[in-house]
């Protein structure tokens, strides 16, 4: 996944970068609202809300973007849906700074959230990521050594973030 979504970024010509994973799917207009999103409010990022879907018994669960009321920085990192690259259209010059670590899993995080706090503005736009939640997936697999990657993206982000001008 890693290795193809750092091809993808390096081989692109446009201005704005997505990710949908291959077991998941959009809206129709997803792009166009998390553009319009974008332009409207002159932003690097735009992200939008989740509907969790599981396979074995098609229930829907809405997550949102943003923990609180108020839709700004520290709201939208104070979230579980933070760390996803899926569910965000990124300027292309704040997510390339960042490769996603090849081999790894729950590689999302070293990048997502670095390109959180150094983007100028982020932007919410009223649309869906269904996000498919399959039993004996790499999230919903029994233990192993891979799980233990999750510390290495912690210690990525905070090693990203802390050359943000507004780190603290």
């Amino acid at each position: 996944l890693s290795y193809s979504r750092n091809r993808g970024l390096e081989n692109a010509t446009c201005d704005y970068i997505g990710y949908i994973d291959s077991d998941d799917y959009v809206d129709a207009d997803y792009y166009e609202k998390l553009m319009q999103s974008i332009n409207e409010n002159k932003s690097d990022i735009a992200i939008c809300d989740m509907k969790v879907v599981y396979d074995d018994t098609n229930m829907e669960i809405i997550s949102k973007c943003c923990n609180g009321d108020t839709f700004n920085l520290y709201n939208v990192v104070n979230n579980g849906l933070a760390a996803s690259a899926c569910n965000k259209l990124f300027k292309k010059e704040i997510i390339s700074k960042y490769p996603f670590a090849e081999g790894k899993v729950n590689e999302d995080i070293a990048v997502v959230i670095p390109a959180l706090v150094n983007a100028k503005s982020i932007s919410y736009a009223k649309t869906y990521y269904y996000y498919i939640q399959r039993g004996g997936s790499i999230q919903n697999s029994s233990f192993s050594d891979k799980r233990f990657d999750i510390f290495y993206g912690v210690d990525t982000t905070l090693e990203r973030i802390k050359k943000s001008e507004d780190y603290e």
